[in-house]
């Protein structure tokens, strides 16, 4: 068995995302992968590192790069929802990418948060995108570069700073309440769209709705479109 367990990329963008029924895996680790499961159907346990997690339905567990892992389901047509990104290929957009250490699980406070729920969004999105008879590596490296924002902007809970005799120290990152107050339209719009799919929505009346121009508004009727 190989500890170290390569990830394929079938497109240019560094990331992938597939649908499947859960199976045993061992303890394994990516280098420079972050790993994100959501479960959508069924119960799973999962081993990061030294500490073992029960996920259920729409739980979201992120593994970061050289994190020992290992999952096997519990319950019969477990189905997860995985995606892959490749910090290498995203280091060009975000700095010290490779120092981030992202955290979510079925025990975080933001279990029912608009944040975790437009991660998901977001997940689906690119699944949807990479599942397409053509998927394109523009809108999937697009897709990627705005999960890891969001994952640097709400899930990024510690980080490494260099002390003046040339250690690290790790630290815990506050909650930034400027940010929030940012993103919360952007969720607030996102839920607008999905509570409204099937309705005959324009561009227009949504942008008029949340005082936007229509072009600045498209950007999020593309990750509603996966629910």
């Amino acid at each position: 068995m190989k500890f170290r367990r390569p990830v394929i990329f079938e497109l240019n963008s560094g990331t992938n995302a597939r649908t499947s029924e859960a199976e045993a895996v061992p303890f394994h680790m990516h280098d420079s992968i972050v790993e994100i499961i959501c479960v959508e159907k069924g119960r799973l346990k999962i081993s990061d590192c030294a500490l073992d997690h029960n996920l259920d339905p729409g739980d979201v567990y992120i593994f970061n790069a050289m994190d020992a892992h290992r999952m096997r389901p519990l319950s019969p047509g477990t189905v997860i929802l995985t995606v892959h990104i490749d910090k290498r290929y995203y280091s060009r957009f975000f700095e010290d990418l490779q120092d981030i250490y992202f955290i979510c699980g079925s025990e975080s406070p933001e279990k029912d948060s608009r944040e975790l729920h437009y991660l998901k969004n977001l997940m689906r999105a690119l699944f949807k995108e990479c599942s397409s008879e053509t998927p394109s590596d523009l809108v999937t490296e697009n897709l990627g570069r705005e999960l890891l924002g969001l994952l640097c902007e709400q899930f990024r809970y510690y980080f490494y700073r260099k002390e003046p005799d040339g250690s690290y120290m790790l630290f815990r990152r506050s909650s930034s309440t400027a940010a929030m107050s940012h993103n919360k339209r952007a969720y607030e719009i996102v839920d607008y769209i999905y509570d409204n799919f099937f309705c005959r929505l324009r561009l227009t009346d949504v942008a008029a709705k949340y005082y936007l121009s229509p072009s600045h508004i498209s950007r999020y009727g593309r990750v509603s479109s996966s629910v």
